[in-house]
């Protein structure tokens, strides 16, 4: 499949800067898919989205769209939409003539005005809304209005700039669904910029993991959480239990993996003899002391929705596992002795060493 947007060697520093904002940043995005760019602030996601819609000029590299540079093409004839997280609504305008500015802007005739508003109030579940102030709806409603806007002139490519991250976490996993949904249903290219990766993996086909302007990875959701590609990406998504490891060959010719909590047969080998274990905390089972497994110390334990994370201490090493509520019939104490074991076919090994 050919990329409907192809972004090369995309380059950008402000001035006065001692580091680029982006560098050397190259991806392809089919249509019809969605891309969550991810990282921290400062990271250059922003700019990034901003080099695409035209709204800076970079200093290297180029965007395409199928096939045609858009270096040099102003942005209102990119046929892009932009949502930035504060949403720029027009508070004297209700829901229907905020989402139908676009359209007057393009001089769509009345009933084809009126045809898609409708569409779009009856997509976004808000037609009860339509007649009402944007100021006298909730922050969701208002996210719910600006998307229609957004999506309104059908866009060749939507891009949405942290759009999410004023809602609280019910929301944003409820309208991060919403909006795999919608994206489906209108077709769009969607490009989605977050620092949540919760938010990230609900909404893309694929991620691209920025660090200090650079892409550190490019890929699935699935392979970016299973296999993250450097120290900084593994962080970032919240893996804790990382270990240096060795893979070696025994006598009988099997690999064998060895870290500081045990040695094990794995299933996937890496390239290198050195590399890394990353441990789920879903892998660890606690028990009684003195059952099968490892003696640990609980440090700590934080409930968090439905389970207790549990900081362990195994001979030095600290280890996060978690248990489910329900899953023992007692809270987990800290400073108290148990037992650990480890699914070691859980385990995964990373191609790097920290």
């Amino acid at each position: 499949m050919t990329n409907l947007l192809t972004v090369t060697s995309l380059t950008k520093t402000y001035d006065a800067a001692q580091t680029p904002a982006l560098s050397n940043v190259t991806f392809g995005l089919d249509e019809g898919k969605s891309l969550a760019v991810l990282g921290p602030s400062g990271c250059g996601k922003s700019t990034l989205l901003r080099l695409i819609a035209g709204l800076e000029t970079p200093d290297g590299g180029e965007a395409a769209m199928n096939g045609e540079s858009l270096n040099g093409v102003p942005p209102h004839r990119r046929g892009f939409g932009l949502m930035h997280q504060d949403l720029a609504l027009f508070p004297h305008l209700n829901v229907r003539d905020n989402i139908a500015f676009g359209l007057r802007s393009q001089r769509w005739d009345a009933e084809g005005i009126q045809r898609r508003v409708n569409e779009l109030l009856e997509l976004m579940r808000i037609e009860p809304l339509a007649d009402r102030s944007v100021d006298a709806i909730s922050g969701g409603e208002q996210q719910r209005v600006a998307l229609a806007r957004s999506l309104a002139p059908r866009p060749r490519l939507l891009m949405l700039d942290e759009p999410l991250g004023a809602l609280d976490r019910r929301l944003r996993e409820e309208l991060a669904q919403e909006i795999r949904r919608i994206r489906d249903h209108e077709g769009v290219t969607l490009i989605y910029v977050t620092h949540d990766h919760d938010e990230a993996f609900a909404v893309a086909d694929d991620i691209l993991v920025l660090e200090g302007g650079r892409a550190v990875q490019h890929g699935p959701p699935e392979d970016v959480w299973l296999k993250p590609a450097t120290p900084f990406v593994a962080r970032f998504l919240g893996h804790e239990n990382l270990f240096p490891c060795e893979v070696s060959t025994t006598e009988d010719g099997a690999n064998e993996a060895r870290c500081a909590l045990g040695t094990w047969q794995p299933i996937d080998v890496p390239t290198s003899q050195a590399c890394t274990a990353l441990i789920p905390p879903e892998a660890i089972t606690i028990v009684e002391p003195n059952q099968n497994g490892a003696e640990a110390t609980i440090e700590d334990v934080t409930l968090q929705g439905g389970s207790y994370d549990v900081t362990l201490n195994i001979r030095g090493e600290k280890l996060r596992a978690r248990v489910l509520v329900g899953a023992t019939s007692t809270r987990p104490n800290p400073n108290t002795t148990v037992s650990v074991s480890i699914d070691w076919n859980q385990v995964r090994l990373l191609d790097w060493v920290e």
